[in-house]
């Protein structure tokens, strides 16, 4: 996605979405594309981990996103990369909130 008008531009003629994803892609760089929302299903998954004490629920979601990804992606490098990308997300949220709570 390439965003040729400004993200404010597209916010003003209602275009939440699309504003959105420019301004957290800056501008549609395909590096952020595929890092920012890695980025906040982390989060996600960090926060569902440290409210229910336990990794089932995490990895649960992680197990139907990946069978998703699967599904919806072509096969090649770039799922390989999604699935490197969520793994190392979860474990590293995951050994983090360990090793704050010691």
């Amino acid at each position: 996605m390439a965003c040729e008008t400004k993200a404010a531009d597209l916010f003003l003629e209602g275009e939440w979405f699309e504003s959105f994803q420019c301004w957290i892609t800056a501008g549609g760089d395909p590096t952020l594309q595929m890092l920012m929302p890695s980025v906040i299903w982390g989060v996600i998954l960090v926060a569902f981990f440290v409210v229910g004490s336990s990794p089932l629920i995490p990895v649960v979601l992680s197990i139907i996103l990946a069978g998703v990804i699967f599904v919806a992606f072509p096969a090649g490098a770039l799922q390989i990369v999604v699935m490197t990308m969520l793994t190392v997300l979860s474990v590293g949220g995951l050994v983090l909130t360990w090793r704050m709570g010691r």
